[in-house]
């Protein structure tokens, strides 16, 4: 702020007989301090806008984008009986808000081995899940934790068809709404691949099932 305060010196107005000349000395004077109080208030209103916007800019690049599809394989359990299970997805990410949309099943393990047999129909449960969740950091796309609502398909064994040695049984699907809730975590050896697991699931009137799976990622990630 010294430049606004430095001036010219009224000795230095004189007369041509040498004696100081007040009148202009504070003609100058005035003029001179008029202009610096303009530059100044000009200066602190192009500066204002700057230091407002910073913590808005700041804020805007945590915000970052991501957006990525996922396929993933493993087991799980229906809490009756185990089986494989499955799980493509589509996520995208904006901050650390989630968005996925994704399906789930889960099937039956019982495969048979020359003359053994084992129940027919096999059971299964799939979902059609719209999830929201949380990511734990803005500049990452993993780990995040969802939930929302699915739809889901259920395929059970009812009454024995051919009892009481025959292992036929009556086919019973059902449709129902279910809670459903995903978490999925991964690493990215690439820029664009990702290579982790999820773990799925959906509580559901009909049956429970959850599951532990290996996934991969492909995308914006």
């Amino acid at each position: 702020m010294a430049w606004f305060f430095r001036g010219y010196s009224r000795r230095s107005f004189r007369t041509s007989r040498g004696q100081p000349n007040q009148r202009l000395a504070g003609i100058c004077f005035r003029t001179m301090f008029r202009r610096r109080l303009i530059i100044l208030s000009v200066s602190l209103l192009l500066l204002r806008p700057q230091a407002a916007s910073s913590p808005k800019d700041s804020s805007l690049a945590d915000e970052q984008t991501f957006a990525w599809a996922s396929a993933a394989i493993g087991g799980g359990t229906m809490f009756t009986t185990g089986g494989i299970t499955g799980r493509v997805a589509i996520s995208y990410q904006y901050g650390k808000e989630v968005f996925t949309f994704r399906t789930f099943t889960i099937r039956e393990s019982d495969v048979s081995f020359g003359e053994a047999r084992f129940p027919y129909p096999e059971e299964t449960e799939t979902d059609f899940a719209l999830l929201y969740g949380w990511g734990s950091n803005p500049h990452s796309p993993s780990p995040a934790f969802s939930i929302g609502v699915g739809v889901v398909r259920s395929q059970h064994r009812g009454q024995q068809l051919r009892p009481p040695y025959g292992l036929e049984y009556e086919l019973l699907k059902t449709t129902s709404l279910g809670i459903a809730f995903d978490m999925q975590a991964f690493f990215r050896p690439l820029p664009f691949f990702g290579l982790g697991f999820s773990l799925a699931g959906n509580l559901n009137p009909s049956r429970a099932f959850v599951g532990f799976l290996l996934s991969i990622n492909l995308g914006y990630i």
